[in-house]
């Protein structure tokens, strides 16, 4: 990206363009760099735009939703982020930022206990939706303690905290995260990172380009990322079935309190090594590990193609 070229998104997040203004800006800039060696010079394009600055600083909506006994929360943005935190035990209030309002078809309603959220563009897909700067909101939300959360975006980075009601958080280019979740989690994205941290439940995390970082967890865990490294650390209780996968990446866990776990670990391309105290076991310094500690009431499988092993 150019100089040229940020100073466009800046305007635009800044609220002194529209969308549709910063795309010509875009074309242009690309039209005047992109001539190859040998070629006859292209002309480069200036645009001048004259913008009322009070006209261009985005539609901020603010709604609030009694609710009862089984509140719940579904939001499905396009471009943007999304951040749900503990408020009140009878409100769901939603506060969005819409970029773009004449370009967003944005709609909220309540069924019951449920409140929804739903983002769209008017237009086709552009560069900017990619880089999470065009048609789309920002959108934070708080809901009651036990609220079930269904959140996902296209563009941006999903946050969820303290909910103890179950929790599914989704985003195709962005990060997702999550702190204090106690009702179970499944966390995806695509290109990005997922951390979960201090969360209790079945927990499952999803990354097919980034990394993985689960701390201080207490419940079964399944992880995958298809190119990124997974950390863990936390308590894998009685019963569960746990699984850290790695196709390209390593995967390093760190168990708490008094583990009563059966060990099945190995790497294609790596080593698998530990520090745990007492452990029995095969190929503690090579590709393989199998073992069980106390009583062997959870299990775990540890895989990786390219990375190494590492179990505290």
């Amino acid at each position: 990206m150019t100089q040229e070229q940020g100073r466009v998104l800046d305007m635009l997040s800044e609220g002194k363009i529209s969308a549709d203004e910063a795309e010509r800006l875009l074309a242009a800039l690309s039209a005047g760099d992109s001539g190859e060696p040998g070629e006859v010079p292209r002309e480069r394009v200036s645009v001048v735009l004259e913008t009322d600055p009070d006209s261009q600083t985005g539609d901020v909506r603010d709604d609030a939703f009694t609710v009862g006994e089984s509140p719940r929360v579904i939001v499905n943005n396009t471009n943007g982020r999304v951040k749900c935190t503990v408020g009140p035990d009878d409100t769901v209030r939603v506060q969005a930022r819409l970029k773009n309002p004449r370009a967003v078809d944005y709609k909220i309603a309540q069924e019951g206990d449920t409140v929804r959220v739903d983002v769209k563009s008017k237009g086709k897909p552009s560069l900017l939706g990619f880089l999470g700067r065009g048609d789309g909101a920002d959108i934070e939300i708080t809901a009651p303690l036990d609220a079930e959360i269904e959140l996902s975006t296209t563009n941006g980075a999903i946050e969820a905290t303290g909910f103890e009601g179950a929790g599914a958080i989704q985003s195709t280019n962005g990060s997702v995260g999550a702190e204090g979740m106690r009702g179970g989690l499944d966390a995806t994205t695509v290109n990005g990172r997922v951390t979960l941290d201090k969360c209790v439940g079945d927990l499952r995390a999803n990354s097919t380009n980034g990394a993985i970082g689960i701390a201080d967890a207490l419940g079964s865990i399944d992880a995958e990322s298809t190119n990124g490294a997974i950390t863990y650390s936390g308590e894998m209780t009685a019963g569960g079935k746990n699984r850290l996968k790695a196709s390209n990446g390593s995967v390093k866990i760190r168990l708490q309190a008094d583990p009563s776990l059966k060990i099945d670990a190995s790497s294609t391309l790596g080593k698998v090594s530990s520090s745990l105290q007492g452990v029995t076991g095969s190929g503690l310094l090579g590709q393989k590990l199998e073992t069980t500690l106390g009583d062997g009431l959870a299990e775990v499988v540890i895989r990786t193609s390219n990375g190494s092993i590492s179990i505290e």
